[in-house]
């Protein structure tokens, strides 16, 4: 048989073989099988193909173009090591709340962790197999490398690669690079609808501000560098906030300090020092309250002191500056919450008003809710008694005539201007006393 009838070309690559046929005298598989071998063509071969020109080559008058008789085996793909988390990662669209409905306003940005924890493990790579060229030759798997994930301190890696959160957090992640759970936290921006609500287990800094209607809640301590407009801080430490605190759904409170520079129309409670440069119109309620220059309008009430460089009415008499007001307690808090949940039963159930009810289940929790809001209150009242005794309003610039000054349960409705004056409570009298003091 003429060499020439059987053409075997193989690929630069290795990868692939064809096989062209001419007219000739007629061929057989044995034929066929040495041009193959001649060419080191030894691998991959496609059974079908090669078939095809068995049967084609018996005819001299068969040709054929360049038909694929073989083809590589690629190396099968090997998994580089990596980490396995058990959490979503990144900004989620919102959260999903227990009764299915999503809070698109908490978008999980900040993901709180405890102790103990299980947030992941770490894969160890898995190598792949070689693969072979057609003539043979092995064609090497891609190497394989060990995860690159940084672990930070508060991560715990088990001997079986289980990472566990080594303390109460939350979480730092960087894609494929690093892991960590940490008690305090920098948010660079403003906490708004692209970074959703800030809940925080430990230490919380936003380096701007804090937008309606979104809330900043943490554990510790928490710092504002900008100003809450219309939003919500609570610390279970301390609280500072370098900017202005305003509008009327803005909220602060803390278990600890408080500092603010300016307040306006806003809430404030601190069970500790609170102190500002400024309020206007705000609610406040503090252990102790120091305003270093005006307070104007609203309430301002403390368990035992309040100090203030100027008090204004802003021509309304508004302005009620208390001391020897007790701060409210979480059992308090929970007293009036379970109170209204009771009435708003009351309200809805059918036949509330009956009078044949007075002695039954309903009858009896109002009664029970009734004795213990008794009970508070005296304890409150005892209370009022014990800080009346140190409790005390100062002012060290002018208390202008309007402003109320309260000492427990007594007011005093100022009738004209005073200035550099402490008020307290006269024992004997039971009435409020004002009394110069040294600037």
């Amino acid at each position: 048989m003429p060499k020439s009838r059987i053409t075997v070309l193989v690929a630069s690559d290795g990868l692939t073989a064809r096989v062209s046929v001419s007219r000739g005298e007629a061929a057989t598989e044995a034929d066929l099988t040495h041009a193959l071998s001649a060419a080191d063509v030894v691998f991959g071969l496609e059974h079908d193909a090669v078939q095809a020109l068995v049967i084609g080559l018996a005819d001299p008058t068969y040709q054929a173009e360049p038909l694929l008789v073989a083809r590589a085996q690629q190396p099968t793909l090997g998994v580089h090591g990596r980490f396995a988390s058990t959490f979503e990662s990144g900004i989620q669209p919102g959260h999903l709340r227990a009764d299915g409905s999503m809070d698109f306003f908490d978008r999980e940005l900040l993901k709180p962790i405890a102790e103990g924890q299980l947030l992941g493990e770490l894969l160890p790579p898995r190598p792949g197999s070689a693969g072979y060229k057609v003539n043979g030759a092995p064609i090497p798997a891609r190497a394989v490398q060990e995860g690159q994930l940084s672990i930070g301190s508060g991560v715990l890696c088990s001997a079986t690669n289980q990472l566990h959160a080594a303390r109460t957090g939350v979480l730092a992640y960087v894609a494929n690079k690093s892991l960590d759970v940490v008690d305090r936290h920098t948010h660079a921006s403003d906490v708004d609808l692209r970074s959703g609500h800030l809940d925080m287990q430990g230490a919380l800094l936003v380096k701007k501000s804090v937008l309606r209607p979104f809330h900043v809640r943490a554990t510790g301590d928490i710092e504002v560098l900008g100003s809450v407009d219309g939003g919500t801080v609570q610390a279970g430490g301390s609280v500072r906030i370098r900017g202005v605190v305003q509008g009327a759904t803005s909220s602060v409170s803390s278990q600890g300090d408080a500092s603010l520079r300016q307040a306006e129309r806003c809430s404030v409670t601190c069970a500790g020092l609170l102190q500002l440069q400024s309020a206007v119109h705000c609610q406040l309620h503090a252990e102790r309250i120091e305003v270093a220059g005006k307070l104007r309008g609203g309430t301002t009430q403390a368990a035992l002191s309040v100090l203030a460089g100027q008090v204004d009415t802003a021509g309304s008499g508004d302005t009620l500056v208390a001391a020897a007001i007790p701060l409210p307690s979480r059992e308090d808090a929970l007293m009036s919450l379970t109170a209204g949940r009771a009435q708003r039963s009351a309200s809805l159930r059918p036949g509330a008003f009956n009078q044949r009810d007075k002695g039954g289940k309903l009858g009896r929790a109002s009664a029970s809710l009734a004795a213990d809001a008794l009970a508070r209150k005296l304890a409150q009242a005892a209370i009022r008694e014990r800080l009346l005794t140190q409790a005390f309003v100062e002012v060290r610039g002018v208390a202008q005539a309007g402003v109320t000054i309260q000492l427990g349960a007594e007011r005093l409705t100022l009738d004209r201007d005073v200035s550099a004056t402490r008020f307290t409570m006269d024992p004997g009298t039971r009435s409020i006393r004002g009394e110069r003091i040294e600037r």
